[in-house]
């Protein structure tokens, strides 16, 4: 798992291997929520602490993005289409799309076939 693809969105990303890294970000922001409510329960929240906590979060957004971004490409479409996923019910069912949908066969103008 190449970390620099997290953050990449000029290429095609396959169905496993963007539920491989969104697998990845779901554990990481519950570590990463789970951690926050251990420091909250033990000490006093500071100014540090929030910050940290924004930076990862959005750390993690924006990952998000680019690989939804790449799979969007995969299917042939546009990459602004993951801003239907900011619409709370409409973004889990394209999330569920993103996962299970297959990707165009052979290139597209967005690319090679990531299968090949």
């Amino acid at each position: 798992m190449n970390l620099k693809n997290f953050y990449k969105t000029s290429d095609r990303i396959a169905r496993f291997e963007y539920f491989k890294y969104i697998s990845v970000m779901i554990c990481c922001t519950l570590c990463l929520c789970i951690f926050n409510e251990i420091v909250l329960s033990l000490t006093q929240y500071t100014d540090i602490q929030y910050i940290i906590a924004i930076i990862l979060m959005v750390n993690l957004k924006y990952s998000q993005i680019c690989l939804s971004i790449r799979r969007y490409k995969d299917m042939d479409l546009s990459g602004w289409m993951c801003l239907t996923m900011l619409i709370p019910v409409i973004g889990f069912l394209m999330f569920l799309i993103l996962s299970f949908t297959k990707g165009t066969k052979g290139n597209n103008k967005y690319g090679i076939d990531p299968l090949v």
